[in-house]
């Protein structure tokens, strides 16, 4: 999901509105929405809300990658109260519209351990962790971790078949949002199967000639405006 108009940002915007789904809040689960108010788990890698259920998940992806803390069993320390003030759900998941990746995206991409593999939320990691120069980089999920979730990585053939969007179902893009129209055209993704456009399936994004969107297969970090390629 190497995208996005601007990765200038020095750290996440607390206070960024996310136009994509008002019902995020710190009392429902960032993953699954279930409403987890009277019992919190925390997400310290980035600061947001998640249920018992996704903790679960969590806990599985390795403490580089989320490191899971109860508000009611562990309590917090007033550093991770600190980082949960300064991050929250509304604010990644407006960070990860930013950068190519809206909430019905983020939510579609199963299963759940997988989402926290992409460059987006690899990104907003290092910028709440204090690198403010960070920049989108290709993150591949460990293969065991892949084998363990029982799914295939992005590259895999042996992905399971797309569901395909009709072309009536939608009258834009599903990435960008961008309205189709008679020199505005629609395409679909082999990998998953959403109508998206040219500028959201570019041909670095390919893969052995079969056009693929840019959440499927990011392109390399080179080919984003203003960007360079990670260290």
């Amino acid at each position: 999901v190497a995208t996005g108009d601007d990765d200038d940002a020095s750290a996440p915007d607390a206070s960024a509105p996310n136009a994509d789904d008002e019902a995020v809040n710190d009392d429902r689960c960032f993953d699954c929405g279930a409403s987890c108010a009277a019992d919190r788990w925390v997400s310290m890698n980035h600061g947001t809300i998640i249920c018992l259920t996704c903790a679960g998940t969590h806990r599985g992806l390795g403490v580089a990658v989320s490191f899971v803390r109860s508000e009611k069993l562990d309590g917090l320390t007033d550093d991770e109260r600190s980082v949960l003030a300064r991050s929250g759900n509304a604010a990644f998941a407006a960070f990860l519209a930013e950068h190519g990746l809206p909430r019905a995206a983020w939510l579609s991409l199963e299963p759940v351990g997988l989402r926290y593999f992409t460059p987006a939320a690899d990104l907003y990691r290092r910028r709440l962790a204090g690198d403010e120069a960070a920049t989108l980089q290709h993150v591949d999920p460990p293969a065991e971790l892949v084998r363990r979730l029982s799914a295939a990585s992005i590259r895999s053939s042996s992905a399971a078949p797309p569901k395909w969007t009709p072309d009536k179902a939608v009258d834009g893009c599903q990435l960008c949002k961008r309205r189709f129209s008679t020199f505005f055209r629609r395409h679909h993704c082999r990998a998953c199967g959403r109508c998206v456009c040219d500028s959201c399936s570019p041909r670095p994004c390919w893969r052995d000639g079969a056009r693929t969107c840019k959440l499927c297969s990011p392109p390399p970090a080179r080919v984003i405006p203003g960007l360079m390629p990670g260290p």
